[in-house]
C-alpha cells in the first residue's frame, strides 16, 4: 500500500450549508417554508413539523431555511440542538440560554430581553422539578404554593418578553434539529417545552425529526402503547406537519456514480466499458431499490473508497463494488454469504437430486430471511438482478468444472480462491497476493539464484508455495522469454517445497504435478528449440528432489502420442535430459537404494534407469537383495498398489497385484525377488488364496502376494512350454 491511503477523500455526512450545494432541489421547498413563516401576519405562535427519515436531508433543509430567513430583516433565527443536553432540567436551561444569547445580541437596544429569558427559564425549570418520593403533606402544600407563585411570575415574564418583541417589530423563528436522536423522556421534554413554556407571540418553531421513529418511541410510554398513540401525541404539538420531499432517484443514482468514479480515480483503477456497464446494470437492478436517502449514498461511497485501495489488484473491482453494496444495503445477507460460502459458490447444486432440491430451498429461504422486509417477488428480483451476477451458479446455467480457472484468473468473488478476500479486506494466510506475484515475476529475470531461492523459501515458510504455483501457472502465458527460462529452473531447484515427502508420487492436481505442468508452460514461452533443450538439461541437473526431474521429463519429453509441433524438446534435447537424470539416479542408488530414499516414487526412477541400461538396474537390485534380504520388503512396498479387496481393510495400500508384479519384472528377474522372500520369510508363503488374513504383518502379506503371482506365472509358463512341446511332437 502506498501513500494514496493517506490521501483518500471520503464523503462527509455533514449537511449542506447553502443552496449552491443543493443537488436534490430542496432549496425551493426550504425557501417556501421560510417565506411563509417569516411573513405571517398572525402574531400567535406556530409549530411546524419537518418530517423525514434519518439521512434524508432534514438538517440540510433547515440550513437552507436559515439561509432564506436571513433575507428577512425582521426575523431573528435561533438554532437549537437538544441532543447536546442530557436531562430535562439542562434541556430547559440550555434552550433559554440559547434563546437569550441570540435575542440579547439582536435586540440589545430593546431592553434586557436576555435576562428576562434566563429568568423565565429558571422559573420554568424550578416549576417543573419533580417532588422527591415520600415527601410529607406539608411539603406537598409548599410545592403547590410555590407552583402557584411561579405561574404568576412566568406569566409576567412572558408578557414582558412579548412586549420587547412587539416593540422591536421582530419575529423569532426557532429551528430545532435531531429530536429523533433523543431518548423518549427527552423527546417529551422538548415537546413540553415548545407547547407549554415557550409559546410567545411572534414566535414560530420548526421541529425536524423522523415522525415514524418519534411516534413509535413516544407511544411505548403510554398504557395504550403503540404507534397510533404516539401519532396522536404529535398531532397535539405540531400544527403544520410537512414531509420532506423525497430525494430524486436519478440524482441519488448520480450521486453514487459520481462518488464511485472518484473512488476509482483515487485508487488509480480504470474500468473498461464492459465492466462499467456490468456495474451499472447490477447496481440499478439489485442495490438501487435500497437507495432511499443521501446518507445511504454517502455511506456506500465511503465504503468503496475504503475498500478499493486495500484490495488493489487483488480482487475484481466490479465484484468488490457490488459486494460492498450488499454489505451496506443488505448487511444480514452479506453475513449470510460470508458464512455460507459453499452454498453460494455451488448454487445449491449437488449430485444427488434430493439433496440439491433441499439446498436450493435453503438458499431461497436464506436470501429472503436476511434481505430485510422484502416480498418474495423482490427477493427473486434481488437474486436475478444482483446475486446471480456475482455468483453465476445461482442461476439456471450449469457451468463446467474448469470455469473455476477462468473465474480465478478474473479474481471473481465466485472463485473459491478469491471468495474470502472480499470479506477480510486482505490476502488470507496461506494465500498469496496477486501484486506480490507480479512483483516476484518482475524481478525474477535479474535476480540471481540465491535471491530466487530466498524468495521461494519465503513463500514456502508461510504455506503459500502451492498457491504460488497455481497463480504462476495461470499467468504463464504472459511471462516473457527471459523470465520464463529463469523461473523454470528456479522452480525445479525448489520443487521440494511443493511436497512434504521426498518420494511423494504426483498427480495432475497435486502441487508436484502442477509444478511440472508449470515448467512445461514456461518452456513453451521460449521460441527457440535449442534454448529449450539447454534449459531442460539445466532442470534435469538441479531438480530437487530427483523425482521432480522425472516429473518434468514426463511433462516436456517427446511422447509418442504428441504431434511434432506440440513437442517441447528436440530428439537430441530429450535424450540429453534423460541421460542427465539417469546419471543422477545412478549416483543416488550408489549411496542408498532408491526405494529407501523415494518410496513409491522410486519405481519411476527404476523404470527410467532401465530404459537406458536394464542390465545395470537388474545388477544393482540383485546386489542389494543378496547383501540384505530385508530390502525386499521395502522394494515391494515401493511397487505396492491399493488393495482391491474391500473386506481386507488391513491390506489397504499394500497389494502386489498383476500390475505391480509386471512393473517389477521389467527391472529385475522375479526369481531373484522370490529367492530373497524365501530367505526373509521362509517357504510358507505363496500358497493358498491370494488374500491371506492369517499373516501378522504387511510385509508378509505383500511377500505372499508376490510369491503367489510368481508361482502362477511359473505355472503358466510351464503350461505354455508343455503345449508348445506337444505341438512340436504332433508336427
Amino acid at each position: 500500500m502506498d501513500d494514496r491511503t493517506h490521501q483518500l477523500t471520503y464523503s462527509s455526512d455533514q449537511p449542506i450549508r447553502s443552496k449552491r450545494e443543493d443537488r436534490f432541489n430542496r432549496a425551493l421547498f426550504a425557501q417556501r417554508v421560510a417565506d411563509t413563516t417569516a411573513t405571517r401576519s398572525d402574531p400567535s405562535s406556530i409549530v411546524i413539523g419537518l418530517y423525514g427519515p434519518w439521512g434524508g436531508g432534514k438538517s440540510s433543509t433547515l440550513n437552507l431555511m436559515e439561509e432564506a430567513l436571513h433575507d428577512h430583516s425582521k426575523v431573528v433565527v435561533v438554532r437549537f440542538n437538544p441532543w447536546l443536553y442530557s436531562s430535562e432540567d439542562r434541556l430547559v436551561h440550555g434552550f433559554f440560554d440559547t434563546l437569550a444569547a441570540v435575542l440579547g445580541s439582536s435586540l440589545s437596544k430593546e431592553g434586557k430581553i436576555d435576562s428576562l429569558l434566563r429568568d423565565y427559564g429558571a422559573l420554568l425549570s424550578l416549576a417543573s422539578l419533580p417532588l422527591a418520593a415520600g415527601a410529607s403533606s406539608s411539603k406537598e402544600a409548599s410545592r403547590k404554593t410555590r407552583d402557584s407563585a411561579g405561574s404568576v411570575r412566568l406569566d409576567e415574564v412572558k408578557r414582558q418578553v412579548e412586549e420587547v418583541l412587539q416593540q422591536a417589530g421582530k419575529r423569532v423563528v426557532v429551528l430545532v434539529d435531531d429530536i429523533d436522536r433523543l431518548a423518549r423522556a427527552e423527546m417529551q421534554a422538548i415537546f413540553k417545552l415548545v407547547k407549554l413554556s415557550a409559546a410567545f407571540a411572534n414566535t414560530s418553531y420548526v421541529l425536524s425529526f423522523d415522525d415514524e421513529m418519534v411516534a413509535s418511541s413516544i407511544g411505548e410510554g403510554y398504557a395504550q402503547a403503540g404507534y397510533e398513540t404516539g401519532r396522536d401525541y404529535l398531532s397535539k404539538i405540531i400544527q403544520v406537519p410537512l414531509h420532506l420531499p423525497p430525494a430524486d432517484a436519478m440524482q441519488l443514482r448520480q450521486m453514487v456514480f459520481d462518488g464511485v468514479a472518484a473512488a476509482l480515480r483515487q485508487s488509480r483503477i480504470e474500468l473498461v466499458k464492459q465492466n462499467v456497464d456490468a456495474f451499472m446494470r447490477y447496481f440499478v437492478g439489485g442495490l438501487e431499490p435500497r437507495l432511499g436517502t443521501p446518507r445511504h449514498a454517502k455511506l456506500y461511497v465511503n465504503a468503496v473508497t475504503f475498500a478499493l485501495p486495500l484490495l488493489e489488484e487483488e480482487v475484481h473491482p466490479v465484484d468488490l463494488l457490488l459486494m460492498e453494496g450488499v454489505r451496506i444495503f443488505y448487511p444480514k445477507l452479506y453475513l449470510a454469504i460470508r458464512d455460507n460460502a459453499a452454498l453460494f459458490l455451488g448454487g445449491g447444486r449437488d449430485s444427488d437430486q434430493n439433496t440439491e432440491g433441499a439446498q436450493r430451498r435453503q438458499l431461497t429461504d436464506l436470501i429472503r430471511g436476511t434481505a430485510g422486509d422484502i416480498t418474495p417477488e423482490q427477493a427473486s428480483i434481488l437474486r436475478r438482478d444482483l446475486l446471480e451476477g456475482l455468483f453465476p451458479r445461482l442461476g439456471q446455467i450449469r457451468y463446467r468444472d474448469d470455469v473455476e480457472a477462468d473465474w480465478a484468473r478474473e479474481q471473481r468473488v465466485c472463485s473459491e480462491q478469491y471468495f474470502q478476500r472480499y470479506f477480510t479486506y486482505c490476502v488470507p494466510p496461506g494465500d498469496i497476493g496477486d501484486l506480490e506475484v507480479k512483483s516476484f515475476l518482475g524481478g525474477i529475470a535479474s535476480a540471481g539464484a540465491s535471491k530466487q531461492d530466498a524468495a521461494l523459501e519465503a513463500f514456502a515458510r508461510r504455506g503459500a508455495f502451492p498457491r504460488l504455483i497455481q497463480k504462476l501457472h495461470r499467468t504463464a502465458s504472459t511471462i516473457n522469454e527471459r523470465a520464463a527460462s529463469e523461473l523454470a529452473v528456479a522452480i525445479a531447484r525448489n520443487a521440494l517445497r511443493a511436497s512434504t515427502e521426498h518420494g511423494q508420487a504426483s498427480t495432475l492436481d497435486s502441487p508436484f504435478g502442477q509444478a511440472g505442468q508449470l515448467v512445461d508452460s514456461l518452456l513453451r514461452r521460449i521460441p527457440d528449440v535449442q534454448s529449450r533443450d539447454r534449459i531442460a538439461r539445466s532442470i534435469a541437473e538441479v531438480a530437487e528432489p530427483l523425482t521432480f526431474g522425472f516429473e518434468c521429463l514426463r511433462c516436456v519429453g517427446r511422447a509418442d502420442d504428441r504431434a511434432e509441433e506440440d513437442r517441447v524438446l528436440s530428439r537430441e534435447g530429450d535424450l540429453a535430459m534423460r541421460s542427465v537424470l539417469v546419471d543422477r539416479i545412478r549416483s543416488q542408488a550408489a549411496r542408498k537404494p532408491l526405494h529407501r530414499t523415494f518410496g513409491r516414487a522410486a519405481r519411476e526412477l527404476y523404470w527410467l534407469w532401465a530404459q537406458q541400461s536394464a542390465t545395470e538396474v537388474a545388477s544393482e537390485l540383485r546386489r542389494t537383495l543378496e547383501s540384505d534380504p530385508g530390502e525386499v520388503s521395502a522394494l515391494l512396498d515401493a511397487y505396492a498398489g491399493e488393495a482391491s479387496d474391500p473386506a481386507d481393510e488391513s491390506a489397504a495400500d499394500a497389494e502386489i497385484g498383476a500390475e505391480a508384479y509386471d512393473a517389477m519384472a521389467k527391472v529385475i528377474d522375479p526369481e531373484i525377488i522370490a529367492a530373497a522372500l524365501v530367505r526373509r520369510h521362509g517357504s510358507g508363503l505363496g500358497v493358498g488364496d491370494f488374500y491371506r488374513h492369517d499373516l501378522p504383518s504387511v510385509a508378509e502379506r505383500m511377500g505372499h502376494q508376490f510369491l503367489w503371482m510368481y508361482h502362477r506365472v511359473q505355472r503358466e509358463l510351464a503350461e505354455q512350454a508343455a503345449a508348445a512341446a506337444t505341438d512340436d511332437e504332433g508336427a
